[in-house]
């Protein structure tokens, strides 16, 4: 399998504490990789990590993040941004708080196309009805012109999605993306998901939920205390679990 993101010996510190140590792990190209491990486990520091948005006083210390052989590392605010939400895309866990309040869901849609490509309105404003579309939601026109607070959870949860699909990323990374929904509001985002990846993207899934990674995921990374401790295949690790904490986390199975 060829890997479009490869994570390499990453090492993130708050002071001498350790937050990641030599974490490193391959995102294999149109599949699924989900990241395991509880509360405090690196999860979202990876992500941050990865994308840039890792906060002060965090300081990564050591690693490599290979994206399309170039280390993400190295590059500078301006390429990064370029890189954001261009070619890699992040869906948040609470998209109330990372939608901006005061603008309307095609507002933002559109700043992003407008950041990312040389689109003209017409063209953009196309491309967002195409990606409201196709995370199935109802009324483009209506949803388009609508504030996110003025969204249900799971209009709200799917118009992110949208709005990450809208560049056309080559990676999307989903943190928790069904946590706060009902269940049959989770199984439609995981069916969305598996279309994602029918039609060749590459997805970084950050979950806890593990019946979800069963059902989802293609490979998968355990994490506890910033270290990877098993990876593989998602039917291999999880009917066969080598570690003693993956055999723990596999017994909260349903």
């Amino acid at each position: 399998m060829k890997s479009l993101l490869e994570i390499s010996h990453l090492t993130v510190q708050v002071g001498t504490r350790f937050l990641l140590d030599g974490v490193s792990f391959q995102v294999p190209e149109w599949k699924i990789t989900a990241l395991v491990g509880g509360s405090g486990s690196g999860k979202t520091t990876i992500a941050s990590s990865i994308l840039g948005l890792l906060p002060s006083p965090l300081e990564i210390t050591r690693g490599e993040v290979i994206f399309e052989n170039k280390n993400l590392l190295l590059l500078d605010q301006e390429q990064m941004r370029l890189m954001r939400g261009g070619v890699i895309a992040m869906v948040f866990q609470e998209p109330l708080w990372a939608f901006d309040p005061l603008m309307t869901i095609g507002q933002q849609m559109d700043e992003v196309l407008a950041a990312h490509t040389d689109d003209n309105p017409k063209d953009r404003r196309h491309k967002i009805f195409a990606s409201l579309s196709k995370v199935q939601l109802p009324s483009t026109m209506d949803i388009f012109n609508r504030y996110p607070h003025q969204l249900s959870g799971g209009q709200r949860q799917r118009a992110m999605i949208a709005q990450a699909l809208v560049t056309n990323p080559k990676v999307i990374i989903a943190d928790e993306p069904t946590s706060n929904l009902d269940v049959t509001l989770q199984a439609k985002i995981m069916d969305l998901f598996r279309q994602f990846r029918k039609e060749g993207m590459t997805q970084l899934l950050i979950s806890h939920d593990l019946g979800m990674v069963a059902h989802l995921a293609d490979e998968v990374i355990i994490l506890k205390e910033g270290r990877v401790v098993e990876s593989g295949p998602v039917s291999l690790v999880m009917k066969q679990p080598k570690q003693k904490y993956t055999q723990a986390l596999m017994s909260l199975v349903p």
